[in-house]
């Protein structure tokens, strides 16, 4: 490694459930970050294809010009309005998290970087799922189901039902890749400040939903968007169809919630409400046993304020412990537990918090930083699940 680069090797082990995983940083940086100083923003840009600068890396080839174009979205999301302010995607920072210098753009409408080509999203986004709650009458069914003989409170969640409020990744045919406190009741009853007030189950030691059992109210929708219109080439390119069509969640495979280090969780899908081919990421195209430099270009795929599906674009600011840090990406209320990509479609963290402020000074601190969960701190916890036999 040559000094003048700075590096250095850091080992850092993310809990007692996680993988102890390398971190590289640069020494100064570091120990600016450490002590919760400034250091330098990002100087690299890009042009993106309408104009807009966003932050990139250098010597890439130029964005491919694929003639996608997008058919008008059909009535209106009302759920971006109505339920922003509950679901926030921070635990205990600004719901809203817009950063200096980026913006959130509709998926159908981006137009591509060098890092990440219009083309190459437009099949990458088909992994990203918008998390909800189930039907009224879906909940009932499962709550009687589930916790027959004890006397339980549904609470308000009957009153939310089909409410968005989290975005998750497909990491195989049947499991989600989301945060933790998505499915976390203590999440929602302290630090979303009781909205809305989870179910009781009463007779038992702890009254709180399990994770599992939270798990099991929630339904997961794909392409929840404005339609592709593809080219016979670009069609062929990206083979699963994009239609519209939601599944059930049967079980919460693994979880844990430990902020601000640990936040994730993986959902399994009922097979029956699957259609034949459903596209997910891959082991193979997850970054597990590496970690993203500072000014690497980052993604995330995301259904903001549970509304229809969007693109920011940004970078590596620091990696800290399991953690990564961008603050020139922008999230909202409803992106917690979407992925974070890096280029060639590598998924190298899940988006837990939102920190970011649009202020002229733009990029500063991780204090100030949208942050994320590293994919290489969950590695013993991924592979087992992803391999080929799964």
């Amino acid at each position: 490694m040559s000094r003048r680069s700075g590096s250095r090797l850091l080992a850092v082990c993310a809990g007692a459930m996680l993988a102890c995983v390398p971190a590289y940083a640069d020494d100064e940086i570091l120990r600016s970050l450490l002590n919760g100083n400034s250091v330098p923003a990002p100087a690299v840009a890009d042009v993106e294809a309408d104009g807009a600068v966003v932050p990139q890396d250098r010597d890439m080839p130029p964005a491919a010009t694929a003639p996608l174009q997008a058919a008008p979205l059909s009535d209106g999301d009302f759920l971006s309005n109505i339920f922003g302010s509950i679901f926030g995607n921070s635990i205990t920072g600004s719901a809203e998290s817009a950063c200096f210098g980026s913006k959130l753009k509709d998926i159908d409408e981006y137009k591509g970087t060098p890092s990440f080509p219009r083309l190459e999203v437009a099949s990458l986004q088909r992994a990203t799922v918008r998390i909800t709650f189930q039907t009224s009458d879906a909940i009932e069914a499962i709550a009687k189901t589930e916790f027959k003989r004890k006397r339980y409170d549904l609470r308000d969640l009957p009153y939310n039902a089909e409410a968005a409020f989290c975005t998750g990744t497909m990491i195989a045919r049947n499991l989600v890749l989301t945060a933790g406190h998505c499915v976390h009741s203590e999440y929602f009853e302290k630090e979303a400040e009781g909205k809305p007030r989870m179910p009781r189950v009463y007779g038992r030691k702890v009254p709180e939903l399990t994770d599992n059992e939270l798990g099991k109210f929630i339904r997961v929708q794909f392409n929840e968007q404005a339609a592709y219109a593809l080219a016979d080439a670009d069609a062929a390119a990206i083979a699963a169809p994009m239609d519209k069509f939601s599944a059930g969640v049967i079980e919460v495979v693994s979880s844990d919630y430990k902020p601000p280090n640990i936040d994730y969780a993986i959902l399994k899908l009922d097979p029956k409400d699957l259609p034949e081919q459903v596209y997910s990421i891959g082991l193979a195209n997850m970054m597990i046993d590496d970690v993203p430099r500072r000014d690497t270009p980052l993604a995330i795929i995301q259904h903001p304020n549970g509304g229809k599906k969007r693109i920011a674009t940004g970078n590596v600011l620091a990696n800290k412990g399991p953690r990564i840090f961008y603050a020139n990406l922008s999230t909202e209320p409803g992106s917690s537990g979407a992925g974070i990509l890096s280029r060639g479609g590598k998924l190298v963290g899940i988006h837990t918090r939102g920190y970011c402020s649009d202020s002229a000074s733009g990029p500063k601190n991780v204090a100030n930083a949208n942050q994320g969960v590293r994919l290489s701190s969950l590695k013993a916890i991924l592979k087992p699940l992803l391999r080929p036999s799964n």
